[in-house]
């Protein structure tokens, strides 16, 4: 699914919510594991060119800053979900 239909499709959820008077609950997606993450609760985050990502775990956090280029690139490419790291809680 491309960008531009999961951005929809998430606009169209956050506007249903807010209809009924629910919270918006937005997940991030953690660009090492690709676990969703929430961002109100998110313990875990970086700046990387003027973009916030969260992670699920420390161990997570730190191979993104130590190479943010290796997890970002193709990120708009479909990807398969690899198996969490055995370090993370996830």
């Amino acid at each position: 699914m491309n960008s531009f239909w999961k951005n929809t499709k998430k606009n169209i959820l956050e506007s249903k919510q807010k209809q009924k008077g629910q919270e918006v609950n937005i997940m991030a997606v953690d660009p090492v594991c690709k676990m969703e993450v929430d961002e109100k609760i998110c313990k875990y985050a970086s700046e990387y060119k003027g973009k916030r990502y969260y992670f699920c775990a420390p161990g997570c956090q730190s191979d993104f800053e130590e190479n943010p280029e290796k997890y970002l690139k193709g990120s708009n490419e479909k990807q398969e979900r690899k198996e969490p790291p055995p370090y993370a809680p996830c």
